[in-house]
């Protein structure tokens, strides 16, 4: 018991540390901003831009103190859920994000499940037959999907299906009655990159002594796939799946910007283009922290339903 909670004090320090070492970076954004950040602020809504009101910008930004003071006052205050207000709108970051996270979540989590479960089916379905029409076919879908970026092939789904075939809409209204052709665009992207090692890892799987002696004594291979092959790959596809799932946040940042979803990709890639950087730092320490604690998260299931995957000394 010891030695599990020192292996889980020392496994939430190193995500504390990772936090704070990624607040370090988001807030560095401050200082490698190209132009003064001061004439944004005072140029905000179209007002007249004039040394005062530069000056007051500069108070109000905190600019004439020091940087390390500056960086103190950010943190205590994201600590206490206040991400600063957005240079563009004056409106708090936490609410701008708040209001968007919804449809984003919506469709991120629809993209997750559905490459996971392509990318099962078809990667269980190309190990237990190699060299078949099945296998030959998720090969050409992994190396035609990796080598598609996500927006080109937007893009084309909008020219040929959209426009072409009349199916679906060029802009999606965020609920799920348009959410079909952008899930579908991030779920054929994301088995691209599944499911061959999917395969590999059912093919593993199926050659063990194990399987071996099951097939020798008459195990059919559907009982092979669903008793043996399947429960080993999906130990070994956790952390894959980890990595999507801590994706869920940034990873269909251009797919909502091409389809016009309206969750976070949209805003956050106009106010990259405005040089709102209090919605980028909040946007980018919101995708940190969910990508840690998401990872962290999957490691411990792993080790639960694996127990060759854990440290040394780390327990149940």
């Amino acid at each position: 018991m010891k030695a599990t909670a020192l292996v889980i004090v020392r496994e939430i320090v190193a995500t504390l540390a990772t936090l704070l070492v990624a607040s370090v970076v988001v807030f560095g954004l401050f200082a490698i901003l190209p132009g003064d950040p001061a004439v944004l602020l005072a140029n905000r809504g179209g007002n007249m831009v004039t040394p005062e009101s530069i000056a007051a910008a500069r108070r109000e930004l905190g600019l004439d103190r020091p940087l390390p003071v500056r960086y103190a006052g950010w943190l205590v205050g994201v600590l206490r859920g206040d991400l600063s207000r957005s240079w563009a709108s004056g409106a708090p970051v936490r609410d701008l994000l708040g209001q968007r996270i919804g449809p984003t979540l919506l469709l991120g989590s629809t993209i997750l499940l559905s490459g996971a479960l392509l990318s099962i089916l078809l990667g269980g379905l190309a190990g237990l037959h190699p060299n078949s029409v099945i296998d030959r076919a998720t090969r050409v879908l992994s190396v035609a999907g990796s080598g598609f970026p996500a927006f080109l092939l937007c893009l084309l789904t909008l020219r040929f299906v959209v426009l072409g075939l009349g199916r679906g809409q060029v802009i999606a209204d965020g609920t799920v009655h348009t959410l079909g052709l952008p899930a579908a665009v991030g779920a054929l992207s994301l088995t691209a990159f599944w499911v061959r090692p999917f395969r590999a890892l059912v093919r593993d799987a199926l050659a063990t002594d194990w399987a071996l002696a099951c097939r020798a004594r008459g195990a059919t291979n559907r009982r092979l796939l669903f008793d043996h092959a399947l429960p080993n790959a999906l130990l070994g596809f956790l952390p894959l799946l980890g990595l999507g799932l801590a994706g869920v946040l940034a990873g269909s940042i251009v797919i909502e910007y091409v389809f016009s979803w309206p969750g976070l990709g949209p805003f956050i890639i106009d106010s990259i283009k405005r040089r709102d950087l209090p919605v980028v730092q909040g946007f980018a320490l919101i995708s940190t922290a969910f990508f840690v604690i998401s990872t962290q998260l999957t490691n411990r299931v792993s080790w639960y339903l694996d127990p060759n995957r854990r440290p040394p000394g780390g327990g149940a």
